[in-house]
């Protein structure tokens, strides 16, 4: 079998999901842009990278390209039941997220661009 040199996962997020993504060898974000508002699906570092900044780096991307394309805000939802929630919280909480809703097993955060 041949190498190959495309992101498998990449192209299954953009075909299964119609998202797009941002990688780095620390880790990856997903999104989608609709209209004027940008939705951040997954981010995810990989733990020898955590609190380095690397996630900052990423985001730091989506919002250049957001702003390309005209986005007033970015948005992501977290399930308070998932594992990891308090620290992904956390994360979008510093990375200039705010509450916009929560509902029993949803929390929506904000972040104005």
């Amino acid at each position: 079998m041949e190498l190959r040199r495309v992101n498998v996962y990449a192209q299954y997020i953009k075909e299964r999901e119609n998202q797009d993504i941002i990688q780095s060898e620390a880790g990856f974000l997903t999104y989608k842009i609709v209209n004027a508002d940008c939705y951040l699906a997954d981010l995810f570092i990989l733990p020898e990278y955590r609190k380095t900044g690397a996630a900052r780096g990423l985001f730091s991307q989506l919002i250049q390209i957001a702003k390309a394309a005209f986005c007033t805000r970015i948005l992501t939802n977290i399930y308070p039941s998932t594992n990891g929630a308090t620290t992904s919280i956390k994360t979008a909480l510093a990375l200039g997220g705010e509450l916009l809703a929560a509902e029993q097993n949803l929390i929506t955060l904000v972040r104005y661009i």
